[in-house]
């Protein structure tokens, strides 16, 4: 977990709303709904739902990470390229989860059988579209770990070129589906 200090470093902070536990929430709540479609549970899967399609997710196409208490995304992105570096895990641009976190909107989505929810769909393709633009190893396949928006660059710019093996995963599942 991330703990804030008195100086805003960043080895470990505390108190941010953060993507990946409302991505899990998302999936969790829409598996939950599918075998026990109770109305309070439907309420709080549409609510996540939208949080995460409306409000985590930038409108170029990928997720912020995390958020203040108000909702405020967590952004170095006017710091220098150190501190950028310095808080990767607290900005970054996530493309394996990006591509995950489409899918899980889908999924919610049909599972709250909501018609016509052309905007998830479109909100979706955008993510999944950005993370094999700017994201996908052309040479090797799979997705890098992360990349940035820095502020004297017009591209994104990749930071973290690992590749861990759930951001193979998806790159290959992605790959297999392309060529199908």
């Amino acid at each position: 977990m991330y703990r804030r200090t008195a100086d805003w470093s960043s080895t470990s902070e505390v108190g941010y709303k953060d993507q990946n536990s409302s991505i899990h929430l998302l999936e969790a709540f829409t598996e939950l709904y599918l075998v026990w479609p109770d109305e309070l549970l439907r309420g709080r899967l549409e609510e996540l739902l939208l949080i995460i399609r409306d409000t985590i997710t930038a409108e170029e196409g990928y997720m912020r990470l995390f958020f203040e208490a108000d909702w405020t995304p967590v952004s170095f992105r006017d710091s220098s390229e150190e501190e950028i570096r310095k808080h990767y895990y607290l900005d970054h641009v996530s493309f394996g989860h990006d591509v995950e976190t489409a899918f899980l909107m889908l999924e919610a989505s049909h599972a709250l059988e909501l018609k016509n929810d052309t905007l998830t769909l479109q909100k979706g393709k955008k993510m999944v579209d950005h993370s094999l633009r700017n994201g996908w190893d052309n040479d090797l396949g799979g997705f890098y770990d992360g990349g940035y928006y820095f502020s004297s660059e017009e591209d994104l710019q990749i930071i973290n070129a690992n590749k861990n093996r759930w951001n193979r995963m998806a790159g290959f599942i992605l790959e297999k589906r392309r060529n199908t």
